[in-house]
């Protein structure tokens, strides 16, 4: 009696348990239902009409003018006045040549222009007296044209010794050489003392003013800016505003580029730190394209079938009013952005796309929607616009 009584009393033990632990099982299983029902964000697709490409060009700042300064004749340098980075009024003095022979010669040659003045002189007497002479027969014909064409000749010497005078100012001129334009010395490659060659390079200098920004730009990109237009640039790393000079009416054949040139206007102080010659420089365009799509981040896209790319709309279940269905949409990009892209394909405007976590569902499944911040007035709106 005993050991029935045991196992009477440990048999409903049992059942109990087996019981208790198929209830816990559906527990379980409702609770990993419900787990399973996954939460996502939303986007509504909005159709665009078309959408804009911003597109960079590199280029250089240029100064206006940059000129190779040399002497026009050959000589030796006796003075250089300015260095690499100083700063030059139009027709500062930069440096000079030998310059001793040319102004002794200068000397003799008006010395030679006095002389010859004096004998002329002379001779415009002496021809006036011979005319008068010769009048009243005191003279022979032959005195007076001698006195005549001695007049003649002195006077072809004295324009001589002008024309003398006036080359060897011309040269001692070339023998300084002075700055075409304001602007900064940015290079000087001789010294004092050299023997230099008619143009020979001494000093290269660039003048202030407006920069100038030198861009490559595709030639149907190139035709399709308006000279005289204001486009921004950006010149290492800082903003500035360029209006569009003039285009090079030729295309580099190693880069396939038409050379496009843009006066940095406005803001471009020309002493700018970042304004300077051979600086980096872009060119910012906005282009626009047609072509009916939508903005879809990238986070909502999946790789699809045969090469095309796939998003998730989601649409209400008809069985669970508080679930959504998962459908599929194929798409096809047509232009790329760091972290979204422009698509066309099976979307319609105001499809509700998941916005994320796209690896973790597929067509058909069930799904919550997460609260969105921007949708809860307006549910709150409806739901009181009803109510009245």
């Amino acid at each position: 009696m005993r050991w029935r009584s045991r196992h009477q009393i440990l048999i409903p033990l049992f059942l109990i348990s087996m019981v208790s632990a198929g209830c816990s099982d559906d527990v379980d299983d409702a609770t990993s239902s419900t787990r399973a029902i996954l939460v996502v964000e939303i986007l509504d697709a909005r159709a665009e009409p078309g959408y804009s490409v911003f597109e960079a060009y590199a280029g250089r700042v240029a100064s206006p003018r940059t000129s190779e300064l040399g002497f026009d004749r050959p000589g030796r340098v006796v003075a250089l006045n300015v260095d690499e980075g100083d700063r030059v009024e139009e027709g500062d003095l930069l440096g000079a040549l030998e310059s001793r022979g040319l102004r002794a010669e200068i000397r003799e040659l008006r010395a030679r222009r006095a002389a010859t003045a004096a004998r002329l002189e002379m001779a415009k007497l002496t021809t006036q007296r011979s005319e008068t002479l010769a009048g009243s027969e005191s003279i022979s014909e032959q005195r007076y044209d001698e006195a005549r064409f001695n007049q003649i000749a002195l006077e072809a010497d004295l324009e001589a010794a002008k024309a003398g005078i006036a080359r060897a100012q011309i040269a001692l001129e070339l023998s300084e050489l002075r700055a075409p334009f304001a602007g900064s010395v940015v290079m000087r490659s001789v010294d004092e003392g050299t023997v230099v060659t008619p143009g020979q390079a001494v000093f290269r200098v660039i003048e202030d003013g407006a920069m100038e920004l030198r861009v490559g730009i595709p030639l149907e990109t190139a035709m399709s800016l308006e000279e005289g237009a204001v486009y921004p640039v950006e010149i290492e790393g800082r903003k500035f505003k360029a209006r569009l000079d003039t285009r090079i009416p030729t295309v580099d054949p190693d880069t396939r580029t038409v050379t496009t040139i843009l006066q940095i206007a406005g803001d471009g102080d020309p002493h700018d730190s970042v304004l300077r010659d051979g600086a980096l420089g872009r060119l910012e365009l906005e282009t626009t394209r047609e072509g009916r799509g939508y903005w879809l981040p990238l986070s909502a896209l999946t790789e699809g079938r045969r090469g095309l790319w796939s998003a998730f709309a989601v649409e209400p279940d008809p069985d669970t009013p508080e679930l959504f269905r998962v459908e599929g949409r194929d798409l096809q990009l047509v232009h790329v952005e760091t972290n979204r892209v422009f698509v066309t394909g099976t979307l319609h405007d105001g499809d509700r796309i998941v916005a994320s976590g796209v690896h973790r569902i597929v067509p058909g499944q069930r799904v919550r929607l997460a609260p969105s911040p921007t949708r809860a007035p307006q549910v709150a709106n409806e739901t009181t616009n009803t109510g009245g």
